[in-house]
């Protein structure tokens, strides 16, 4: 009886233990980023008004900058203008992506970078981050309704 009340507690420990261990989603920010940047760049662009294509290309280059820029007087400027473009697209987004859109807006006009001459190591990720999310959100508003929303 004792040993069969061992058993029983040891399996439920392993059973919770299991199911609290990862399972293979963990990803690098660098994963997360290159994939989101792979989606992106393979996105459908057919179909979408021919004045947003200069957008968004102009975004794509600015997102490459600002996570490799090393300057901290490029990446405000860069950040700053990130967040304009962001702001005009949300307005032909489709009525999923208009939150998202805002919301990246906003974090982009809020960006610091109050370091020294170099960006530091955690602004970088930082910038990947919500470099990745932008990704994705476009890449997502590709794939739906292609900014023809007015």
């Amino acid at each position: 009886m004792k040993n069969r009340a061992l058993l029983i507690s040891v399996l439920a420990f392993i059973v919770t233990l299991a199911g609290c261990m990862p399972r293979g989603e963990t990803r690098t920010l660098d994963q997360v980023f290159k994939t989101a940047q792979n989606d992106f760049a393979s996105a459908d662009r057919k179909g979408i008004p021919g004045d947003l294509s200069g957008s968004l290309e102009k975004l794509a280059s600015l997102l490459q900058e600002i996570t490799s820029s090393a300057q901290v007087a490029a990446v405000t400027t860069q950040t700053k203008e990130i967040s304009k473009i962001l702001s005009s697209l949300s307005g032909r987004a489709g009525y999923t992506s208009r939150p998202g859109l805002g919301d990246l807006a906003d974090q982009y006009r809020k960006f610091t970078v109050n370091e020294g001459s170099e960006v530091a190591a955690a602004t970088r990720a930082k910038a990947k981050l919500l470099a990745a999310r932008t990704y994705s959100i476009l890449a997502a508003e590709l794939e739906t309704t292609k900014f023809s929303v007015s």
